[in-house]
């Protein structure tokens, strides 16, 4: 996989520096911080779930013999695969 892979990491400051009305806005900002980057986490495991299966059946298929079936499961993938590219090639137009 060729693809660079970029995270941004939280920011970090030194609370000793900062009032209490500051701490408590930043307290505030890293929990919605945090929350967001739950609802992320659980989305990727969704999609790793995901993936694992087709894997999985995939494997499956390729262990039964079963080609054809590996042939249409393939162009499913390759379809989705089509649909997805378009719909980020499309979010980066705009």
């Amino acid at each position: 996989m060729s693809e660079v892979i970029v995270h941004a990491c939280s920011t970090l400051c030194n609370p000793d520096l900062l009032s209490e009305q500051q701490v408590r806005a930043e307290l505030k900002r890293a929990n919605d911080e945090l929350f967001g980057k739950d609802l992320k986490i659980i989305e990727l495991k969704e999609q790793v779930h995901a993936l694992n299966a087709t894997l999985v059946k995939l494997a499956k298929l390729q262990l039964a013999g079963n080609y054809r079936d590996i042939y249409s499961e393939m162009q499913r993938l390759a379809v989705h695969y089509q649909e997805q590219t378009a719909a980020h090639s499309a979010r980066q137009a705009h």
